[in-house]
C-alpha cells in the first residue's frame, strides 16, 4: 500500500522597508512503509469526580486520537453505570454512598488503547 504525505513550507522574507517576500515550496513524500498508529488518549485527563446520593450525575468523557478516523470506544469497569460506548458519556443516579475506584479505557478501532483509574465519590447531600 502506498501512503503519500503531503508538506507546505511557507517563507517569509522582509528587509529593512519592510518589503515582503513570501515563497512556497510543497514536498510530496511516497512511502510504501505502513503508517504507524498511534493510542487515543483522554481529553481532558480523567479527575476525580464527586456525586451525591439520589440526584442524577453526568460525565462527559471525551478521547482524542491522533490518527485521523479512528473510530473511538469507551469502556469502564464498574457496575455503578454504563458508558455509552460510543460517545464516552456516563449518566447515572447512584443510590448508595461510598468511594468507587473506577477505570475507563478508550480504545480506538486498531484495539490501541489507553485507561486511567479515578475515585468517584457518592456523598448523601451536596455538603462535603
Amino acid at each position: 500500500m502506498q501512503y503519500y504525505l503531503i508538506y507546505t513550507l511557507i517563507v517569509y522574507a522582509n528587509d529593512t522597508s519592510n518589503l515582503l517576500s513570501t515563497s512556497a515550496v510543497t514536498f510530496y513524500i511516497n512511502s510504501s512503509l505502513p503508517s504507524v498508529n498511534s493510542a487515543p488518549f483522554f481529553n481532558p485527563v480523567l479527575i476525580n469526580q464527586f456525586a451525591v446520593n439520589n440526584t442524577l450525575f453526568n460525565y462527559d468523557i471525551n478521547g482524542s486520537d491522533l490518527d485521523l478516523g479512528d473510530i473511538l470506544t469507551y469502556y469502564d469497569n464498574t457496575t455503578l453505570f454504563n458508558i455509552d460506548l460510543n460517545t464516552g458519556l456516563i449518566t447515572f443516579t447512584p443510590i448508595s454512598t461510598g468511594i468507587e475506584n473506577i477505570t475507563i479505557t478508550v480504545c480506538d478501532d486498531c484495539f490501541f488503547s489507553w485507561e486511567h483509574n479515578y475515585e468517584s465519590h457518592i456523598y448523601t447531600n451536596s455538603c462535603r
